[in-house]
């Protein structure tokens, strides 16, 4: 964008297609720009070949400061520099190259949470168990991009939800399943039941309801159940768009962002598996 208008003054200065009227005395002033020369003239008809006195720069950068502001640049002021560049030396001005901004890198610290994506692909997608499970939800391949390292300092940080305004986005009923790659059980398929349903209880303080039941073989094995204010959902300061839901004790499912779809999942600081819900 910055290119685009210094490259409507660079052209006009140039071609001498830019005037402007100053008064002086009664009558006024035509001042013509012409590439590279800027002259004044009280003449009816400009003649730019012949320079005789510099123009007021000044008021060729207020002019188009307030160009830029005409059309809705808030912050017009940065681009007097260049303009002062443009009109004392047009033929050596080189514009500025703006690089597309880079996501800002996460921290050190909280990189080493996380194993990166090759390591994680190989932990999680050379797991034959899962390759299978794979070819009928292809999502569960995301699960690779935040496979937690560190999982217990990673949760022990993490926070409690307390606004309604982003638990609210959560409630409903879910089914889902899921896969486990390592432990006692390794192989099971296990089912799930999750309900969430809060609501606010006054300006600062939310009331509800969470439950979660977690069955092997048709047998519920936990079942976490809670009244009140919320004391099983949280969000990491440094990734608070990743979600994690205390499935029981110790059991913790960490979800890529605040939707209820696909989650790793781990058990006593351990990588247990990976998980699917569905929204019912």
């Amino acid at each position: 964008m910055k290119q685009f208008f210094l490259g409507l003054v660079i052209g006009a200065l140039l071609i001498g297609g830019l005037s402007f009227w100053v008064d002086e005395d009664t009558s006024p002033v035509v001042t013509e720009i012409c590439a590279p020369k800027i002259i004044e003239t009280k003449s009816a008809e400009p003649v730019c070949p012949v320079v005789q006195e510099s123009v007021d720069t000044q008021k060729i950068e207020k002019a188009f400061l307030l160009f830029l502001a005409s059309i809705g640049i808030k912050n017009a002021q940065k681009y007097s520099g260049d303009i002062n560049d443009v009109v004392n030396a047009p033929e050596e001005y080189q514009p500025e190259i703006v690089k597309d901004e880079e996501p800002k890198a996460a921290p050190a610290a909280e990189i080493a949470f996380f194993f990166n994506e090759e390591e994680a692909k190989k932990l999680i997608l050379g797991n034959e168990f899962i390759r299978d499970r794979i070819e009928y939800e292809p999502g569960l391949k995301k699960t690779t991009t935040y496979l937690l390292r560190d999982p217990a300092v990673y949760f022990a940080r993490s926070k409690l939800i307390t606004k309604y305004s982003k638990l609210k986005r959560l409630n409903g009923n879910f089914t889902g399943k899921l896969y486990r790659m390592s432990g006692k059980h390794k192989g099971k398929v296990e089912d799930i039941e999750l309900g969430i349903d809060y609501w606010p209880k006054d300006d600062k303080k939310i009331d509800g309801k969470f439950t979660m039941k977690i069955a092997r073989d048709g047998e519920v094995y936990s079942h976490a159940r809670g009244e009140g204010s919320n004391n099983d959902i949280y969000l990491n300061p440094n990734n608070p768009k990743q979600l994690i839901i205390k499935g029981a004790p110790g059991m913790y499912f960490h979800f890529e962002s605040m939707v209820v779809k696909y989650a790793n999942v781990y058990d006593e600081g351990e990588f247990l598996g990976v998980s699917t819900f569905t929204r019912l």
